[in-house]
């Protein structure tokens, strides 16, 4: 198993420890996991450091208490007057009564907080140098779904392009094994 250099912004660190996340309970091939556990340590120092910068950026803790709180404000409640949360797939989501008004009200905080949300879109096309640990295609998952390959190509060594993998995630072109 190769280790490979590979610059990537800072929102596809972001997306692709959280993929690592999603499947960090799926039953894998060995080294699969192998290189998948080594990728999260790395990240997860990366994803740390980005979620820090986010909060020191002016304005970022308001924004997301407004954003919290308009989600909950628009969530149906339970006996008891807690927002009810739903599952779906692997995640959870607050389940909102009215979409279309919980939409307005979300638009016009994006608006308020545009200053803020445009600081936050820019720090995470940033990008940083991070060491992936590479695995072979024949040791991925037979199923995966599109939106996990669409993060977890940038540690995949496609077995029919001689030892090199195309990411777009990452911004590289080609990255030598």
């Amino acid at each position: 198993m190769s280790k490979v250099k590979v610059e990537m912004k800072k929102e596809i660190i972001r997306g692709l420890f959280n993929v690592l996340v999603a499947i960090a309970t799926e039953t894998v091939s060995r080294k699969f996991a192998y290189a998948a556990s080594l990728n999260y340590d790395e990240l997860e120092k990366y994803k740390d450091a980005i979620d820090d910068e986010e909060k020191n950026i002016n304005g970022w803790e308001d924004y997301n208490k407004k954003r919290k709180d308009t989600i909950e404000n628009h969530s149906e409640k339970d006996e008891s007057g807690k927002p009810k949360i739903e599952t779906v797939g692997k995640s959870t989501q607050y389940m909102i009564e009215d979409k279309s008004a919980f939409n307005d009200d979300i638009k016009a905080l994006e608006e308020e907080y545009k200053e803020v949300l445009d600081e936050q879109k820019k720090m995470l096309k940033e990008k940083e140098e991070v060491e992936l640990h590479m695995v072979e295609m024949n040791h991925v998952p037979e199923l995966v779904s599109i939106s996990v390959m669409k993060y977890i190509k940038c540690f995949v060594i496609d077995d029919k392009k001689e030892n090199s993998v195309k990411c777009s995630k990452c911004g590289n072109d080609e990255i030598i094994k």
